[in-house]
């Protein structure tokens, strides 16, 4: 019964999507792109079919890979995810990628608005405003997509894994990294999964925010509305996809029109959408923790406490 051993456990927007990707390429490794964002270590209603259920998706791609990758973003931020993967894979490898906190909050308002899951317009109100009312939500989407600031308190998540497992378990990069080193990163990485680091993937970007939409009526139908639970969308789910596609391939279905619906601009000039003034705010949030994590993981993150 094929399992995963590895994890990519975070954080949000801060493309956790890329180097699944690029981990997957390589010849030793077991990946499933339709099980990115799959959080079964999270949500009880998977969790409870036992891990079979699990096993039985990764089994129609599995031949005898060394590492069998499986990937959440929202397992970093969940203690009961942790406390799963503890108790199932105590020994597993974790992979975590962090983002200066502001752009990642920025990214990830972004996406949601554009998702049609964020109905605020104003940032700081989304963000600030309504933030313990989103912390005390008893919907998971709201907790998991809408908790803009708290996704961002990296030190206090890391904190949270490190009470679970130890140290040398995690393997911690940055995006920065990524776009501006990624061989070099890459490298790292198949050296701490103890696989071939002479193997050189496709650095494709995968899933950016993008700056608009093709088809409105089609994002809606590919992601609820939190507001607005929509009877054409059950209805598209429940009696066309769901009889004729198994759970995994319906999240890479799910993924690629997705991507196709996204209207990318290399050139893009959204972060200048979000004021000087805002990003200050913002970042009061997160210094103390900033401060935290430079002293966790010895590292200088003084161009994080700082607004361009």
């Amino acid at each position: 019964m094929p399992l995963p051993n590895t994890f990519l456990i975070g954080t949000q927007k801060s493309g956790s999507t890329s180097l699944y990707d690029w981990v997957s390429q390589h010849p030793e490794v077991c990946a499933d792109l339709g099980l990115k964002d799959f959080s079964f270590f999270v949500k009880d209603r998977y969790y409870e079919k036992g891990l079979s259920y699990l096993s039985n998706m990764i089994l129609d791609i599995y031949d005898n890979e060394k590492i069998v990758l499986h990937g959440s973003v929202q397992y970093i931020y969940y203690k009961k995810g942790l406390e799963r993967l503890k108790n199932n894979f105590p020994e597993g490898k974790f992979i975590l990628i962090l983002r200066n906190p502001v752009e990642r909050l920025f990214s990830s308002f972004t996406s949601c608005t554009k998702m049609q899951i964020e109905n605020e317009k104003n940032i700081l109100v989304a963000s600030i405003d309504k933030r313990n009312e989103r912390l005390s939500s008893s919907d998971y989407d709201i907790r998991s997509q809408l908790t803009y600031i708290d996704h961002g308190l990296y030190a206090k998540q890391l904190e949270l894994f490190l009470s679970f497992f130890n140290r040398e378990q995690l393997f911690v990069c940055f995006y920065e990294d990524m776009r501006n080193n990624p061989t070099e990163l890459i490298k790292d990485l198949y050296s701490f999964l103890n696989i071939n680091t002479n193997f050189i993937p496709k650095f494709d970007v995968l899933n950016k925010t993008g700056i608009g939409l093709r088809s409105l009526f089609l994002q809606k139908i590919l992601f609820r509305n939190i507001s607005l639970q929509s009877s054409i969308r059950r209805f598209f789910i429940n009696k066309i996809v769901n009889p004729f596609f198994p759970l995994n391939k319906r999240h890479k279905l799910k993924w690629r029109i997705k991507e196709w619906n996204s209207i990318k601009n290399e050139n893009s000039a959204l972060k200048d959408s979000i004021s000087h003034k805002e990003k200050e705010k913002l970042l009061t949030y997160f210094i103390s923790d900033i401060e935290k994590l430079e002293q966790m993981l010895q590292i200088n993150l003084d161009h994080w406490k700082k607004v361009n």
